[in-house]
Order: C-alpha cells, then structure tokens, then sequence
C-alpha cells in the first residue's frame, strides 16, 4: 500500500515525501505505522517496534488533523507499553507523574479562573454528554 514506506532508517529526510500526501493517505499511513508498532510489541521485537514508534513521532502530533491527534495518544500508549518493559527506566520516568498532575490542575483551574465563559462551556458540554449517554450500557471513550 505505501511502496515508499520502509521500517529502517534511509538516506533522504525523514517523511519529506509525506507532505506531498493527502490527509486521506496520511491517515491511512498512521494506522498502517500503529498497526505495525503494536504487533512488534506483542511479538516482543522491540528494535522494530521503537523504529515505527519513531517514524509515528514524527508524523503524529497533539495539534494536526484528527488522524494525527488519535495517532498521538496511541502512539503515546505503544511508547508507554514499550518502556513498562525495562523496569528501572519506567519507574524513573514515571516517579514525578504526580507533579504533574498537580500541575494540570492548577493550570485548569487557573483557566477557569481567567475565562469564566470557558468553565460555562466545559460543564454545558459535560452535560450533554451525560444526557447522550443515559441508557446506554456501553460506552465508548477515546
């Protein structure tokens, strides 16, 4: 499907060629890389695994289209099940996790504090999402 794709590293820049894609494509590149990760990660080969996980860097950001958003959070979560596998490293990178939680908190309340309307706006679309969801016995979240 992606004659260009290659899982080792080449000589030409990094994804230069995917600026030429469609966000249609680009998409489909995204989970096709996620797909990949995930199953070196299953099957234990982790040198595979962290070099998709490194072309998805490069290709998924918190801030693109919604593909490359979805892409992000996952590949944040293959990034995560990979380092749970070196013990030291994980405990380490995850000790100060609490900071910053703490953090986000005082962040958002400080938003709050400074766009009242933007708290009106959070609890009315909580709301809603409450009223969608009543009755339902399963539901979806991403």
């Amino acid at each position: 499907m992606f004659p260009m794709m290659s899982l080792s590293p080449g000589f030409m820049p990094p994804h230069s060629w995917l600026k030429e894609l469609k966000p249609e494509e680009r998409g489909q590149y995204l989970i096709h890389l996620l797909v990949t990760c995930a199953n070196h990660v299953v099957t234990g080969n982790l040198e595979k695994a962290i070099i998709a996980l490194d072309q998805l860097s490069n290709l998924a950001t918190p801030d693109g289209d919604t593909m490359q958003r979805i892409s992000s959070y996952f590949s944040g979560a293959l990034a995560d099940r990979i380092l749970r596998t070196w013990l030291g490293i994980y405990k380490a990178s995850h000790s100060t996790r609490i900071w910053i939680v703490a953090e986000e908190i005082l962040v958002r309340k400080m938003y709050f504090e400074f766009l009242p309307f933007m708290k009106v706006a959070f609890v009315i679309t909580n709301q809603a999402i409450i009223e969608a969801m009543e009755g339902e016995k399963m539901v979806l979240l991403i």
